[in-house]
């Protein structure tokens, strides 16, 4: 006799342990990538293919790869290249657009471009008023992202700009970059960083070393302060529906959606810039 009881048992037991956590379609990473461009990818593409999108956890870049080796994620997000040690994993890696750090200042402020030395020179509290850029004889208000030590943003501000001199305490700190340029659009004495994905033309953004991050500057690395986001994920061979996913990004609807928040890689004649 059939035994419905014993098949019974048998489909709890499969679907509790499920497939493996790399096998299904989810993200974990940077924070500039995960609040608003993978949820509008993962949308889309669910739509397309009817291949649904798991949990998307925006962290830090970090915990996006680490999220993928773990076997936590079956998609990473960085906003910034790998590391030296990070290559070693052998994971496969894919830069879907570039974004940028971009300085905001006030639309009454008269500045209107800073120096790498200049920015390390603020930051680290070693120019104390904008008389000594060229401005007015105000002190200079300084805001960083409340706990971002390990976000890419501040990451990258970090790497590509302190150069490995401390950051001095800020003058004040918001949970979000959002609130720090919002904070600098009502304030003419304050300075900010934040990416350039997130801009609402709230506040004025200083051109670096003369270069304002066009995207022509951005895919020629002319600005200096350019990053990449890429995603990260396990190959040889990948898993299919994240095979699925890579594709759609790269294909013009994919792009279309990429070029809302950065500068996209490819260009809609579906060649790599």
């Amino acid at each position: 006799m059939f035994n419905f009881r014993l098949v019974a048992v048998f489909l709890s037991v499969a679907l509790s342990f499920g497939s493996p956590l790399s096998a299904q379609l989810n993200y974990e990473g940077s924070s500039s990538l995960g609040d608003s461009l993978i949820p509008e990818l993962a949308k889309d593409f669910t739509a397309k293919t009817g291949i649904q999108f798991g949990t998307i956890n925006p962290t830090n870049s970090a915990q996006g790869f680490q999220g993928v080796k773990s076997g936590k994620a079956a998609i990473g997000g960085l906003s910034r290249l790998l590391t030296q040690e990070e290559l070693k994993d052998g994971f496969a890696n894919r830069v879907i657009g570039y974004d940028a750090v971009v300085v905001y200042v006030n639309l009454q402020n008269p500045i209107k471009n800073i120096t790498i030395a200049q920015l390390k020179s603020v930051f680290s509290g070693k120019i104390v008023n904008w008389k000594d850029l060229g401005g007015s004889d105000v002190p200079i208000v300084v805001l960083v992202k409340l706990g971002g030590e390990e976000g890419g943003v501040v990451g990258q501000f970090k790497e590509l700009v302190m150069a490995g001199e401390s950051m001095a305490s800020p003058s004040l700190a918001f949970p979000s970059h959002q609130e720090n340029v919002e904070y600098v659009a009502s304030n003419p004495a304050a300075i900010t960083f934040a990416s350039l994905a997130g801009d609402k033309k709230t506040g004025r953004i200083l051109s670096v070393e003369g270069v304002d991050p066009s995207r022509k500057a951005l895919l020629s690395g002319e600005y200096p302060l350019a990053r990449p986001y890429l995603l990260i994920f396990k190959s040889n061979p990948p898993e299919p529906d994240v095979a699925k996913f890579i594709e759609f990004v790269f294909s013009s609807e994919g792009q279309a959606i990429v070029q809302k928040f950065v500068v996209p890689v490819v260009s809609f004649d579906g060649k790599e810039n």
